[in-house]
């Protein structure tokens, strides 16, 4: 589970609260975000991540080709149906819809946290998404049909914002969790 404090220092090294900068950034974003994965500047309203969980897995259920980014995480589904959450600096991934069918997903959002049960480890490599499950380690490889090079593109925009040495501190194991999954 990944766990997030709005009101921690942002690890973009900015100096602002998280929930002031990046965690800003990421909620106010209105619609499709560029690849780069630039928040809008405009002053949409403010968004939860539950709702653009939603909004991922409706887009998911339609068949719609999307990628968002929201802070270190990108939100996104294909015209094949299935939608997914990606945390970046950890490669930590959670299939939210598959083959335009709804998955079973825990993720829990209060003011000041942000918890996502990960089923899955991801890679983006030589034009592939590819994932290895936690529960059986089964590895599947997806390219076509999934916006892959958009993807690739909105982690090095989030890669870019985030300092190398700040990055392993995003995603903090809860107390009693375990940890076999960070390798």
């Amino acid at each position: 589970m990944a766990k997030i404090g709005r009101n921690e220092p942002c690890l973009c090294g900015s100096g602002m609260k998280f929930k002031k900068c990046c965690g800003l950034q990421g909620q106010a974003v209105a619609g499709d975000t560029p690849a780069e994965g630039a928040p809008d500047s405009g002053t949409a309203e403010q968004k939860t991540l539950t709702s653009e969980v939603q909004k991922i897995v409706q887009a998911g259920l339609a068949r719609q080709e999307i990628v968002r980014t929201s802070g270190v995480l990108i939100l996104f589904s294909t015209t094949s149906g299935d939608a997914w959450i990606l945390e970046v600096t950890a490669g930590d991934a959670l299939r939210l819809t598959e083959q335009g069918m709804e998955l079973e997903a825990l993720i829990e959002e209060n003011p000041n946290t942000t918890l996502i049960e990960w089923s899955h480890r991801f890679v983006v490599k030589k034009g592939k998404f590819i994932v290895n499950s936690y529960k059986d380690e089964g590895q599947a490889v997806y390219d076509d049909g999934y916006p892959v090079s958009r993807i690739y593109a909105a982690m090095k925009g989030i890669r870019k914002r985030i300092p190398a040495h700040l990055a392993g501190k995003i995603n903090v194991p809860l107390e009693g969790a375990s940890t076999e999954r960070q390798s």
